[in-house]
């Protein structure tokens, strides 16, 4: 069973555990959380999607509540270029409210949790 595997799919919930501080858990059914060792961001979004056919960035609205919409969230995948990282990638994570950010950070991950993050977007939204 290999992450290189297109057929072997990842199911409905992602953890990653980045070469940092932070956890970020993505779920299908929209609960999203992000966790360093001293905080704990516990994210809900409504609508999660990609951008079009790319598979390296997933969007969510705010989710609605009694008088107001929480803040959106944007998750993207880059590669970096330099040489004392290179097996790993970044995810940019920006969590905002109209002009306010509320969260952004850039999470340092392996390769192997960059090919899971572009295969779970791609089967689940």
């Amino acid at each position: 069973m290999s992450l290189y595997d297109n057929n072997v799919p990842l199911g409905n919930v992602l953890s990653i555990e980045s070469l940092q501080k932070y956890v970020l858990m993505i779920e299908k059914d929209t609960k999203n959380v992000i966790e360093d060792r001293v905080n704990r961001y516990d994210l809900v979004f409504d609508k999660p999607h990609k951008d079009g056919n790319n598979y390296n960035i997933l969007y969510a609205q705010g989710e609605k509540g009694m008088m107001a919409r929480g803040p959106q969230l944007k998750l993207e995948l880059v590669d970096m270029n330099e040489p004392s990282y290179d097996n790993a990638s970044t995810i940019k994570v920006n969590v905002s409210k109209g002009k306010k950010t509320i969260f952004n950070d850039d999470i340092i991950i392996d390769k192997i949790d960059a090919i899971k993050f572009r295969k779970y977007i791609k089967e689940n939204f």
